[in-house]
């Protein structure tokens, strides 16, 4: 009876584990149906416009705007030596350096090809950089010392600095 008893357990032991695996897959079933279901229900009431609009209304890139000749920024600043002199400063020694920046210089100068930056009617070299110096002798008392840049004949967004100059 032992060994009958035995194969008995055996044989239910199968039975189970093959029940068990039955179960599982139906399970997995009845929850496939049920999304399916849930899915099929609620499609309706889902309001799918906002995805084909995102798809249809699709943006370009918007890219920089063009460069306009009346709105380029430089800086100037005037030296003495290592010493930035400001608007109004009163120096004892007639030799100054004047150092310009032009801002966004190479797409500038690809656009303006004839652009040329200006300090007191003297052309400044600029670099590759946009950057450059030029150097002016002072008279004795206030010296004007003006930059613009020029393109077709036509002087664009000028400034002063006046600088004293007292032996």
């Amino acid at each position: 009876m032992n060994i009958q008893t035995q194969e008995n357990n055996d044989e239910v032991k199968r039975e189970l584990k093959s029940l068990k695996r039955v179960i599982r897959w139906q399970g997995r079933f009845i929850a496939i149906l049920i999304l399916g279901l849930i899915g099929a229900i609620g499609y309706p009431y889902v309001d799918w416009q906002f995805v084909t609009d995102a798809l249809n209304k699709r943006q370009p890139i918007e890219m920089a705007p063009p460069i306009n000749i009346n709105e380029l920024e430089y800086i100037v600043m005037a030296y003495q030596g290592t010493q930035p002199l400001k608007h109004g400063d009163a120096t004892s020694q007639n030799r100054i350096v004047v150092v310009a920046h032009l801002y966004d210089y190479a797409d500038v100068k690809q656009t303006f090809p004839n652009l040329t930056f200006d300090i007191n009617g003297l052309n400044m070299d600029l670099d590759q950089t946009g950057a450059g110096q030029i150097e002016l002798t002072l008279k004795e008392g206030d010296n004007i010392i003006e930059s613009y840049y020029r393109y077709q004949s036509r002087d664009y967004q000028k400034r002063q600095i006046i600088i004293k100059y007292q032996p």
